[in-house]
């Protein structure tokens, strides 16, 4: 879910990644001896998401939900194997025009985002 919004039909589930971001303090470093020191001050959750081509009306309505002032994600956590709330920075790829059916809808493919945990 995208700021209680629930987007999962507009992301294709083959591809959906997690990874884990260390983030480290200033008081690690290398020792004499050449001992690495790590600081780690967290993990942070980052959510790759490919979506499958969308229409431009799904496209607009994701793209209003990732532009908000403030960013409240749902993913699949796979190191706890829950739903987990974060709050999200996002970085959005591009999406290619496709085509237009018969209708003149014109569908997007290739756009995928990324969320951060903040």
């Amino acid at each position: 879910k995208i700021n209680g919004t629930d987007f999962s039909p507009a992301f294709n589930s083959i591809g959906y990644g997690v990874s884990y971001l260390k983030i480290e303090g200033d008081n690690g470093g290398t020792t004499l001896d050449g001992t690495l020191v790590e600081d780690v001050l967290a993990w942070k959750a980052v959510v790759n998401l490919p979506c499958i081509d969308l229409d431009e009306d799904m496209l607009s309505r994701l793209l209003t939900a990732c532009m908000a002032d403030s960013l409240s994600v749902e993913y699949y956590d796979l190191k706890t194997k829950k739903i987990r709330p974060i709050d999200a920075s996002i970085t959005m790829g591009e999406a290619t025009f496709l085509l237009q059916d018969c209708d003149g809808v014109r569908v997007y493919t290739g756009f995928a985002i990324s969320l951060r945990e903040k």
